[in-house]
């Protein structure tokens, strides 16, 4: 035979006139049958796509009347007579690359695309681009959750590459539970939005009061009315004193943590992903090809991008709330008060 002398790239051990040796089709590389069932997979696969051809170290005459090993089907695997344009078990056309082979070329060069258009980021002096590191997670993770203009995220990367406990964020100060909700910052949210709902829940008798009075006397009697005012912001005024503080404390409170509670979701989302990619397998072992490994992290990509981005629906949802809350609950306790 042909190979005779030649190395099992997938046992070591040398071919001889009775070994069954099947050939890769990809790359042409002699394999034991019972190597190539058992790994399932040409020894060089690591090295298809990169023009790679075995080629032999033995140079053994073949005799004319040697038949040459079989070739392989490029699917499944099985034994195929020479220049047969079909597969006799699995009925797959050859020399055809298969759906899993065209869609990892397709991730491949879809992956290819996105890097390539990855826009520099300028942060802290220094050129980011797409494979860069931010506080331990690639770049464009984490760009891929904030969904924000460029010159918005390179902010943001800014804050987060110098790793600070407390900064200052003027969305998060004037906008408070709003800018949490539409960066999908529920937890945070939820708990500052109870503070404001507390505070409006106080301070709604003495708006109600101040409206009816200038419904009554705005126009016909200013004066009056002024007056009427400044007495109800006297009866009241350590009422409005401390809800007034504790509006402009939560407030303080989430321009100077705004940045970390964001940070921290975006790296507990990215940790999160890895950890189930790690539960299921789905890593980007060594292994693997070029295109399937393109393919997990396209995967990777698109969720990282549904956990973060924002939230237009969260902000109006608990505006609505903030407007009809505070109402209904002054109703249910005066049921109970009268």
């Amino acid at each position: 035979m042909r190979y005779n002398h030649e190395i099992c790239s997938s046992c070591d051990t040398a071919f001889d006139e009775h070994s069954d040796v099947v050939v890769c089709p990809d790359c042409g590389t002699p394999v034991h049958r019972h190597c190539w069932q058992s790994a399932g997979a040409c020894p060089n696969a690591h090295s298809h796509g990169s023009e790679f051809v075995w080629k032999p170290t033995q140079i053994v005459p073949v005799a004319a009347d040697e038949e040459a090993p079989k070739p392989l089907c490029d699917h499944c695997g099985e034994y195929t007579e020479p220049g047969m344009p079909f597969c006799p078990g699995c009925g797959a056309e050859q020399g055809q690359a298969s759906p899993i082979e065209m869609f990892s070329q397709m991730s491949l060069e879809r992956e290819k695309a996105f890097l390539r258009d990855f826009p520099v980021h300028w942060v802290n002096g220094r050129q980011l681009r797409a494979g860069d590191v931010v506080a331990g997670q690639p770049v464009e993770e984490i760009c891929l959750q904030l969904r924000s203009t460029q010159r918005t995220a390179e902010r943001y990367l800014s804050r987060f590459a110098r790793q600070r406990k407390l900064s200052w964020n003027w969305a998060a100060f004037f906008l408070g539970p709003y800018w949490m909700f539409f960066r999908k910052l529920f937890k945070p949210a939820l708990i500052f939005g109870a503070v404001a709902l507390a505070i409006a829940f106080v301070m709604l008798p003495i708006h109600e009061g101040m409206l009816g009075i200038l419904e009554s006397y705005g126009t016909t009697n200013p004066p009056q009315a002024w007056s009427m005012l400044w007495g109800i912001v006297r009866a009241h005024q350590w009422q409005a004193i401390v809800a007034g503080g504790l509006w402009l404390g939560g407030r303080l409170v989430a321009a100077l943590l705004g940045d970390r509670l964001l940070q921290g979701k975006i790296m507990d989302n990215i940790e999160k992903v890895k950890r189930e990619d790690a539960v299921l397998g789905l890593g980007d072992p060594p292994s693997i090809s070029a295109g399937e490994g393109a393919m997990r992290r396209l995967n990777r990509h698109q969720l990282l991008a549904r956990m973060g981005g924002v939230s237009f629906f969260a902000p109006l949802l608990y505006f609505w709330a903030l407007q009809l809350l505070p109402g209904v609950l002054l109703n249910f306790v005066g049921m109970f008060v009268r």
